[in-house]
């Protein structure tokens, strides 16, 4: 869930919600949470691949699966698009030459190239890639916060102050950043006892990651001064907050995030099309529906 997203949205949300920006976060994942409790309850009921495509097609038939698989698939190439998009703009001040034309295109093939070469060699050390870094990412983050909190300055947040708040543009924003729970059950087949673990799992990160995006944009909107016109926010707090060595750090935090995101984009996503074609049955599950069948084959 936390990609490279988290490092250059406080800025765009601060532009749209000034200092009641933190608030936006908050409402964001509490609407969120009403679909990860379906994801919750419906992926303790599958042990299967698939994820949000298995789930539609066992409930309303292929045609709607289909539909959702397909959707699903955009979204997270565009999705992908855009951390390929913060990932350049942190990597420029450490490599200027990532600015030019030709340096985005290396940078960008670069990157598709090396996560591909990851998953290929396997799901095993994908998946390992994937916890690694995200440890690495989530550090410099909380770094921020234990900083940053004692920092925050009602002075400061007063410099956020917009003419109008738009309130269903930021939320709508930051749910944006709430993307990937989805994702995390697509490879229900490859993972221990998931039946047992997927409401756990989504829960608790949903709750980790909520925390994690309001504060952070506290910190922002409360350390620095009109963050709505910063491009790398989240560096530029760890710089106001721990000097030359923050900013260097929260750039290469953001590197960090974005490739792990990449990874697990580049692990889950072929997982999806790798159902189409199969049908899947949870019988015994849901007597009386509908999910209790096969389903016939997607030809």
């Amino acid at each position: 869930m936390v990609g490279a997203g988290i490092f250059g949205a406080p800025a765009a949300v601060a532009a749209l919600a000034g200092p009641w920006s933190p608030i936006a976060a908050l409402v964001a994942g509490l609407g969120v949470l009403s679909i990860v409790l379906c994801f919750a309850e419906v992926g303790s009921r599958f042990d299967e691949s698939g994820g949000p495509y298995l789930y539609a097609r066992e409930a309303f038939g292929r045609h709607v699966g289909f539909a959702v698989g397909w959707l699903h698939v955009w979204t997270r190439l565009l999705s992908a698009a855009a951390i390929l998009n913060v990932f350049v703009a942190y990597l420029v001040p450490l490599l200027p030459w990532a600015g030019t034309p030709t340096g985005r295109l290396a940078v960008m093939t670069g990157v598709v190239v090396l996560v591909t070469a990851v998953n290929v060699r396997g799901v095993r050390l994908a998946a390992w890639s994937v916890d690694a870094l995200t440890i690495a990412k989530l550090l410099p983050l909380a770094l921020l916060l234990l900083l940053g909190l004692p920092r925050v300055s009602g002075h400061v947040l007063a410099t956020q102050a917009v003419a109008e708040v738009l309130w269903t543009d930021a939320v709508l924003l930051i749910v944006f950043l709430y993307g990937g729970f989805e994702s995390a059950v697509i490879a229900a087949s490859e993972t221990r006892d998931p039946r047992r673990h997927t409401a756990f799992a989504l829960l608790t990160a949903l709750a980790v990651v909520t925390a994690t995006y309001s504060l952070v944009q506290l910190v922002v909107v409360g350390v620095l001064p009109h963050a709505a016109t910063l491009e790398t926010p989240v560096a530029a707090a760890l710089e106001a907050v721990a000097g030359p060595l923050g900013a260097l750090l929260g750039s290469l935090a953001a590197l960090v995030s974005g490739y792990g995101w990449l990874t697990g984009f580049a692990m889950m996503t072929p997982r999806i099309s790798s159902r189409w074609g199969s049908g899947v049955s949870c019988p015994g599950r849901f007597p009386g529906s509908t999910l209790a069948s096969v389903r016939p084959t997607l030809q």
